[in-house]
């Protein structure tokens, strides 16, 4: 699978580059320009955004997971994830529970003014167990419960990002070997 994607990735960019994308004819000026302008300008902007997934659908491990995303003339970054559940908690007792952190990095793409894409490679960790709260220590930031995963999910992390720009608002979803999520951000 990873190497069928990067395959895939690898043709993109390659049709990608030598392209001549035409873009919306000024009715002044009557040009079209290159991919190379299109790349000056569409990945000249700052962009922020929050997502909303899933990680570890395919390991039948479902999480929910909250992401931020953060793009500055085309390098992307996002990460987020999902707390551990009483990771803290004072009660002396067990509970089941799940923790999930992703982070990726990238460069946008730009199909057009509105159409672009992100490959992005980066972490994913997914984890489901048991947090012990007859096992505990305490520093100068307060309890910490053990935890102990039954089962994870956690790797190497590679997918894409498709981006639809509507008038500096972004429309995002996202596809990685590990999860997949949607949002909604600002650019700038």
């Amino acid at each position: 699978m990873k190497k069928i994607f990067i395959i895939a990735m690898m043709c993109v960019f390659t049709v990608c580059a030598s392209a001549q994308i035409p873009m919306e004819q000024v009715e002044e000026s009557h040009q079209s320009y290159s991919f190379k302008d299109n790349f000056k300008t569409e990945n000249n902007t700052i962009s922020f955004g929050l997502h909303f997934g899933c990680i570890g659908q395919h390991q039948d491990m479902g999480l929910q997971i909250f992401m931020g995303s953060v793009s500055v003339k085309g390098f992307y970054l996002d990460f987020g994830g999902w707390p551990q559940d009483h990771a803290s908690d004072v009660r002396v007792d067990t509970w089941d529970a799940d923790r999930a952190f992703l982070a990726h990095i990238g460069y946008t793409v730009p199909i057009n003014s509105f159409i672009r894409l992100t490959p992005v490679v980066g972490y994913a960790l997914n984890e489901s167990g048991t947090t012990n709260g007859h096992k505990w220590s305490a520093t100068s930031s307060g309890i910490h419960n053990s935890f102990n995963a039954d089962f994870s999910c956690k790797g190497f992390d590679p997918g894409c990002v498709l981006t639809i720009n509507i008038k500096h608002f972004n429309l995002y979803g996202t596809y990685t070997r590990f999860a997949w999520y949607g949002g909604i951000g600002l650019e700038f």
